[in-house]
């Protein structure tokens, strides 16, 4: 018996990003965060890690959706990323693509690896 793997259809890692008008925002949960911050040095790493997101959206790992947790599943995404903001800190994210736009729509902000590995169910 032969196995056929049906291609998943992800968002492909770009290499030119030109043709297209990238927009970085955040999910509500994320965006209330940020605007609260009060820690200028985590507020600047996160900054940093946005403005990347705004020359290169593929920067992060994609994660397998059998990886994903339930909460994400809900979310109707095509793909899942996440990124390392650092020192254990990671932030995920989710690339759509409709005609020109491509939007980078950023779901969560881990402060520290154990609270992302509980959400992960690592």
């Amino acid at each position: 018996m032969v196995a056929f793997i049906r291609p998943v259809r992800l968002c492909p890692r770009l290499r030119d990003y030109s043709r297209f008008k990238i927009t970085v925002r955040g999910e509500p949960k994320f965006a209330s965060f940020f605007l609260h911050l009060s820690d200028e040095q985590l507020r600047k790493r996160i900054d940093d890690v946005l403005n990347s997101l705004k020359e290169h959206p593929d920067n992060g790992d994609l994660v397998e959706r059998a990886l994903w947790p339930d909460a994400y599943r809900k979310l109707a995404l095509d793909n899942l990323f996440r990124i390392e903001v650092g020192r254990g800190q990671r932030m995920t994210y989710a690339i759509r693509i409709v005609g020109d736009d491509l939007d980078v729509d950023v779901i969560e902000f881990f402060r520290t690896h154990k609270g992302y590995a509980r959400r992960f169910h690592y």
